[in-house]
């Protein structure tokens, strides 16, 4: 998902709905995990 908003082919908006959390979501995630180099594996991989 983070990966997404980094190509800046999509507006965080729309990559926040495809995935089905809020934008509000998507920016705390990009905070806390905006630097790290894992990828989102989904919520299948907890």
């Amino acid at each position: 998902m983070l990966q997404e908003g980094e190509r800046g082919e999509k507006t965080i908006a729309q990559i926040a709905r495809a995935h089905g959390i809020t934008e509000t979501a998507s920016h705390a995630w990009r905070r806390e995990y905006g630097g790290a180099v894992t990828r989102f594996a989904g919520p299948r991989a907890r």
